[in-house]
């Protein structure tokens, strides 16, 4: 039983009542339409631990809600398998959720604008792997830039800075060769660059693996050993020789010739170059 006494003159409420319907504490007192309790407030509860302290005894029930003239603006809901908090806007959608897997989710709703789960941060991500996984355009200001050419680099304090590339100096290439003896169907792996081909039967098919997708050029080197008999290769139709017409291997035993092939379009057209024969 709450007994109240008073009035809005002295601008002071008083309360009696037993310690067996919660009250505890004195100190409720009314002015100017202001309700103000001094002590510690307890829904559902007889021993607030805190000024104000809610306690739910049933699954997925709503401990806090505040709603504006648009809808719920702010909710607190009982629910260890989803949503534990959310912040809505003017549509009633979420825009900053918690959850009880650990997750924090921001932004538009369903978005994934921003995600933050398992120590795990995702911008336009909503299932982030990696410490930071970003989905979409990268925007950086307050990098100094120039018009020469610029890296992207991280300094040794942590911060993100640009470099200027300086013009590129190449060194000899050293590279291991390959060998192949032929026959009817043979294989260049054009990733080893260099391989040695000995002539010991005609090729009718020459296939050419491992070149690399459009955009990105490919070069490599046959260097063929003539097997003392005129044995003849069958270029496959995307080499493309000087005139049209590919070259007649050297046949005699031991002599060997060069021959050098590129291509940048994936393979659809590979260019050839006689090096040197009968070496």
């Amino acid at each position: 039983m709450l007994t109240l006494t008073g009035n809005t003159t002295n601008g002071v409420i008083t309360y009696a009542g037993t310690a067996g319907n919660g009250l505890v504490n004195s100190g409720l007192t009314y002015a100017s339409s202001t309700l103000l309790i001094t002590g510690k407030v307890g829904i559902n509860t007889t021993a607030a631990s805190g000024i104000l302290h809610a306690v739910s005894s049933t699954a997925n029930d709503t401990l806090i809600r505040a709603d504006g003239t648009n809808g719920t603006l702010f909710s607190v809901i009982d629910d260890l398998s989803d949503s534990l908090l959310s912040v809505n806007n003017s549509a009633g959608l979420p825009v900053f959720e918690v959850f009880a897997d650990d997750r924090i989710v921001g932004g538009q709703y369903g978005s994934g604008d921003f995600v933050v789960k398992n120590n795990k941060v995702g911008i336009g991500q909503g299932n982030p792997l990696y410490t930071l996984d970003v989905s979409g355009a990268v925007r950086l200001t307050g990098i100094s830039t120039s018009v020469s050419a610029n890296v992207l680099v991280i300094n040794s304090d942590g911060t993100v800075g640009t470099k200027i590339l300086s013009t590129p100096t190449f060194n000899n290439v050293y590279t291991t060769r390959t060998t192949v003896t032929s026959s009817a169907s043979t294989t260049i792996n054009t990733a080893l660059n260099i391989t040695e081909l000995t002539m010991a039967a005609n090729i009718t098919t020459l296939t050419f693996n491992n070149i690399q997708t459009a955009g990105t050029v490919t070069m490599w080197t046959i260097v063929t050993v003539g097997g003392s008999t005129a044995y003849t290769i069958t270029w496959p139709a995307a080499v493309k020789w000087p005139g049209g017409t590919g070259p007649s291997i050297t046949s005699t035993s031991g002599k060997r010739d060069i021959y050098q092939f590129i291509t940048y379009d994936g393979g659809t057209a590979i260019y050839a170059v006689i090096v040197a024969q009968n070496l």
